[in-house]
């Protein structure tokens, strides 16, 4: 049975490992160390053994230099889950601009059409720098820049993961104010006839009472009925964490490697941490976690943004 690959929930491998990516692919396979049991895993990357890949990211500038590669060999079997929130650099220290991430999203809808970004606006905080109506506002203006080039949006609420409290609680500039369910679903309705009016539909990460409430759409992340090559019947519902709809997978990422540092993520434990990672990768080794080390152009250049 052929594989959905996921690039990856882990860490952002079209940001910051395009090279890595290119040389894996073309390599036919790589090597990921399991996060729990530590046991390496070599994954099959060839035609012949994946259905089609999944990608993660919040700014894929690296992935044009990969799209031929992938098209060429895979066909057109690949989408996008793409994070645009533009929250206050407190949350999101790192951020590239605004400007250059619509950029982007042009340059992905054009090549492969208004179906290719599931826009994610994710997670949503509540706090004393994002209010709920600035969450409103946010949403209304990022909806009426993406009308018309993404079909579907992705939500949901901040899950407080214990390396999550430590970075909130350690940043001393975020103060979470936690609301109600009734708030949620209020705020939730207002974001979906917010969406519709700019032919956008929401639907919800996981969040299982939320969809109930409203009677929305959870959304399968990672689904084989995006894949023109799919084959239904083999493929089944695999969940990542509670209320996930998401269908099996194969992730080719590695946690602490990511350098964007926002407050709410659940893969990195302390941005320092995923630098000194980021400085021993080696872009040409077929493993996250290889010890070979990467020229410090290299490391200038992910700044760019």
């Amino acid at each position: 049975m052929k594989h959905i690959i996921s690039v990856s929930r882990r860490t952002d491998i079209p940001a910051f490992y395009s090279s890595w990516l290119l040389n894996v692919l073309k390599s036919g396979y790589a090597t990921v160390k399991h996060p729990f049991n530590h046991n390496f895993l070599r994954i099959n990357l060839t035609p012949e053994e994946v259905l089609g890949f999944v990608f993660w990211s919040r700014y894929p500038k690296g992935l044009i230099s990969v799209l031929d590669v992938i098209d060429n060999s895979f066909g057109s079997n690949h989408y996008i889950n793409f994070t645009i929130n533009d929250y206050p650099e407190e949350i999101e220290p790192r951020k590239a601009n605004l400007s250059k991430v619509l950029y982007l999203v042009n340059f992905l809808f054009d090549r492969y059409g208004e179906n290719y970004i599931k826009w994610r606006f994710d997670p949503i905080i509540i706090s004393n720098l994002t209010t709920k109506s600035f969450i409103r506002d946010k949403f209304t203006s990022l909806s009426k820049l993406l009308s018309g080039k993404v079909r579907t949006c992705i939500v949901s609420f901040l899950d407080l993961y214990g390396k999550v409290k430590r970075r909130i609680s350690n940043n001393g500039k975020v103060i979470l104010n936690f609301i109600e369910f009734d708030e949620q679903v209020e705020l939730i309705s207002q974001l979906m006839q917010i969406a519709s009016s700019y032919n956008i539909e929401l639907k919800l990460c996981c969040e299982g009472s939320l969809a109930k409430a409203l009677n929305i759409k959870k959304s399968s992340c990672v689904n084989p009925y995006q894949f023109t090559n799919k084959e239904n019947e083999l493929y089944k519902v695999v969940p990542t964490r509670n209320g996930c709809t998401c269908f099996k997978s194969l992730d080719i990422g590695f946690y602490n490697t990511c350098l964007f540092d926002c407050i709410y993520c659940y893969a990195n434990t302390s941005y320092d941490s995923s630098l000194r990672k980021y400085r021993i990768i080696n872009k040409k080794a077929e493993s996250l976690s290889s010890n070979k080390s990467c020229s410090e152009s290299s490391i200038d250049k992910v700044f760019e943004w």
